[in-house]
């Protein structure tokens, strides 16, 4: 008994000296970010928002911002300061983002975010939120009644600025965060970011398309069936046909439309023209679409595709450089297996549904893109985490093509994924992936099945001959 509560009292000193350290590293504190990481993630793209690059400024911008509201950010020089490390898992939302109709509308976000606090080297407190996290609209109030050029997500990374610092202060104990009324200038700020990061524009990217690919689209433009003109444009603007003569061609027939009589089917046709000029992502041509708002005696559901063309447009100007860009290891390839490699990094689930159809079409046993499936699926679907579930279809399709290719290499990388993928869904079609794989390679399949067998055989046998001769010892 005597001994339990000497034990017990032990214990409780420790504790107590141990809480005094702790507590004397962080009296009087102050604060400097050593690191920040910002990993956004999204299941549709919106233009008008913040890119992932332009999130993370803000971000971080405001967390020292409100640590200096209240006196807590350190000098850069500052030897004394507690370092924070601060990584961010971040899944912007949008209302129906998961269903066929998504609009640009913030839905709250989820967010896995850690801290690292160090002094000297030394963690003083690590802090990690274990759950999936909806930030705070808290600020959203004030975005009310602002220009139509802010960009909408400001609130969240505000508000998710503070989450941070309240978790910083929840661990320090000496130091509250600064009220959200209490920030009354973040309107100003956030029109400051916004000179920063600017309106759209082209960066330099070529023309790749060649002209010999382009042709048949130019001359589907001058079919005599409306029916075969509208198709070529819904072509276009899904297979992201990057060539200058085909931009040149697209934007003549639009002029040529506002220049001829106006009826339902050329105003038809024009909204798919006007999708397909938009798929450039070429923002000169947002000039176009002003003009055909200005213009008078069109129905409305023209001048709502004037919107949804410039969303297009903006959307397809942030991914340019993603798309249309070829790294050195792709050099040799054929310009659409340099494009669908490129695509098969995109976020949007709808764009790689498009990219899988394609591949199925014209490319279901290239090597190259079947790596890059295999890269994404071993990055994603064996996490857990909010991605593989919100790529479970696309993930499932890629399994699929790979099991139909035929090629025996991926037998042990889809059986692995049949069993280790996180999502049921994911687990069940890399399954029959799996067998489909195995049902074309049947005599390799056989004769890798007899090794097997054989290799398990001489283990046993391995195994029984030392059970023997280590009885005998």
């Amino acid at each position: 008994m005597k001994l339990y509560s000497f034990f017990g009292f032990l214990m409780a000193f420790l504790l107590s000296v141990c809480t005094c350290v702790y507590a004397g590293e962080l009296d009087g504190a102050k604060y400097k970010i050593s690191s920040f990481k910002l990993d956004l993630a999204e299941s549709v793209s919106y233009a008008q928002f913040l890119k992932e690059d332009e999130f993370s400024y803000v971000v971080k911008d405001t967390v020292e911002l409100m640590l200096k509201r209240v006196n807590k950010l350190a000098e850069n020089d500052d030897n004394d300061a507690i370092n924070l490390d601060i990584y961010v898992d971040y899944y912007r939302r949008f209302v129906g983002d998961q269903s066929p109709w998504p609009i640009a509308s913030l839905a709250p976000p989820n967010c896995i975010y850690t801290i690292d606090a160090k002094k000297n080297g030394a963690i003083v407190f690590r802090l990690k939120t274990d759950e999936l996290t909806e930030t705070s609209g808290t600020f959203a109030i004030w975005e009310k009644n602002r220009p139509d050029y802010y960009k909408k997500d400001y609130s969240r990374a505000f508000g998710l600025a503070l989450s941070i610092v309240s978790s910083i202060s929840g661990k320090a104990k000496d130091f509250s965060p600064p009220r959200p009324q209490e920030l009354t200038d973040l309107s100003v700020r956030a029109e400051l970011y916004h000179s920063k990061f600017g309106a759209p524009n082209n960066q330099t990217v070529d023309f790749y398309v060649p002209d010999d690919a382009a042709e048949p689209y130019i001359v589907a433009m001058t079919d005599a069936n409306k029916k075969v003109r509208i198709n070529n444009f819904n072509a276009i603007t899904q297979e992201w046909i990057f060539n200058e003569k085909l931009v040149l061609a697209v934007r003549a027939h639009i002029e040529k439309l506002l220049q001829a009589p106006v009826d339902k089917d050329a105003e038809k046709e024009l909204r798919y023209a006007m999708n397909a000029l938009a798929s450039f992502g070429l923002v000169e041509d947002l000039s176009v679409f002003e003009k055909i708002k200005n213009k008078t005696g069109f129905s409305k559901d023209v001048y709502k595709e004037v919107g949804d063309s410039i969303n297009i447009l903006k959307k397809r100007s942030d991914q340019n450089l993603v798309v249309h860009r070829f790294s050195s290891d792709i050099a040799n390839q054929p310009w659409e297996v340099k494009q669908l490699v490129n695509r098969l990094s995109l976020t949007s689930v709808k764009d790689l549904l498009q990219v899988i159809s394609r591949v199925k079409r014209s490319y279901p046993r290239n090597p190259i893109i079947l790596n890059a499936m295999k890269t994404r699926l071993e990055k994603e679907a064996l996490v857990f985490n909010y991605k593989a579930r919100m790529y479970t279809e696309v993930d499932a399709h890629f399994c699929r093509v790979i099991g139909n290719s035929g090629n025996p290499e991926y037998l042990p990388f889809l059986e692995m994924m049949s069993q280790k993928a996180f999502m049921d869904y994911t687990r069940e079609h890399c399954q029959v992936g799996w067998e489909v794989l195995r049902s074309l390679n049947k005599d390799l399949v056989k004769k890798q099945d007899e090794e097997r067998k054989q290799q398990q055989k001489l283990a046993k046998e391995k195994a029984k001959q030392e059970k023997l001769k280590n009885k005998g010892k």
